[in-house]
């Protein structure tokens, strides 16, 4: 890091560039790029992986194979592929109907990202 930051200029070096980069510059980078792969993947992947984990569960509470469970979006389909302790972890998802897990789903992602980045790490709000 510090080669790189002898070649720039000292303006680019300045606390206030980095704070504005922190602040600005890299939450829209990452805004930009997940509004860029929502509109190249659709709507309909939001949640797949949560969907897919949630019927594993389901199928395995039910005596059934949880890795013949599957979930699709746009012509392909992703079975399940967890380790069997991901079975167990996800079983009390099985509580809620599965539309209302993948929708929390994300918010509980990003809940849990923050705890841990601020909380236990002490990082800023934009890692």
């Amino acid at each position: 890091m510090a080669l790189l930051t002898e070649r720039l200029p000292p303006a680019l070096t300045s606390p206030r560039v980095r704070r504005m980069a922190e602040t600005i510059v890299l939450p829209g980078w990452f805004a930009i790029l997940s509004a860029g792969n929502l509109l190249l993947l659709g709507p309909d992947a939001v949640g797949v992986d949560a969907r897919i984990y949630v019927r594993g569960a389901a199928a395995w509470l039910d005596g059934a194979n949880p890795w013949d469970a599957s979930a699709g979006f746009d012509g392909n389909v992703y079975h399940y592929a967890a380790f069997p302790s991901t079975t167990v972890l996800f079983a009390p998802a099985t509580l809620v109907p599965e539309d209302v897990f993948v929708a929390a789903w994300p918010l509980l992602a990003l809940a849990a990202a923050i705890c841990v980045n601020r909380r236990r790490l002490g990082l800023p709000l934009w890692w």
